[in-house]
């Protein structure tokens, strides 16, 4: 089965990919592929489900990547790290996928990597299968959020 594992950073995506072989294809995101819109209205006061996102510009170069290497894939691997943000990269990530129609064929995990040295080569454990929101819950999408709109104050 071929893989694509997507991690945040190109230095662990090139350690990674080194020790999984050749099933599968590691990438890192770069951080956050995404964000609210710089305009006002990115935010509807009360409502969470209708925010305005935008890709930025290594965002944007990473899905257009990610999109090939699942073209050839069976499994999506979001191995983001295990804090909030890494939820958050997971978690848009997942959504700009589904909304391109990229991951309807696809099963979709989120895992954990609990060693990546050169004597345990890498293991990782798969928190879950992913189906929706179920990784972002809603206090770490507010918290999000919130931290957000106080960065464009």
């Amino acid at each position: 089965m071929n893989s694509v594992v997507v991690v945040e950073s190109p230095a662990k995506a090139k350690t990674i990919e080194g020790y999984l072989g050749d099933s599968y294809s590691v990438i890192a995101s770069f951080g956050h592929v995404r964000d609210m819109d710089d305009k006002d209205g990115a935010v509807t006061p009360g409502s969470w489900s209708d925010i305005k996102w935008s890709l930025n510009n290594k965002g944007e170069k990473q899905v257009k990547e990610i999109l090939s290497l699942l073209k050839k894939a069976e499994h999506l691997i979001l191995a983001t790290d295990p804090d909030r943000e890494g939820e958050a990269i997971a978690w848009h990530i997942y959504e700009l996928l589904k909304e391109k129609g990229a991951i309807q064929d696809i099963k979709v995990s989120r895992a954990v990597f609990n060693s990546i040295t050169k004597k345990t080569k890498c293991k990782f454990n798969i928190k879950y299968e992913v189906s929706g929101e179920a990784f972002l819950t809603k206090p770490n999408k507010t918290t999000y959020m919130i931290q957000n709109t106080i960065k464009k104050i």
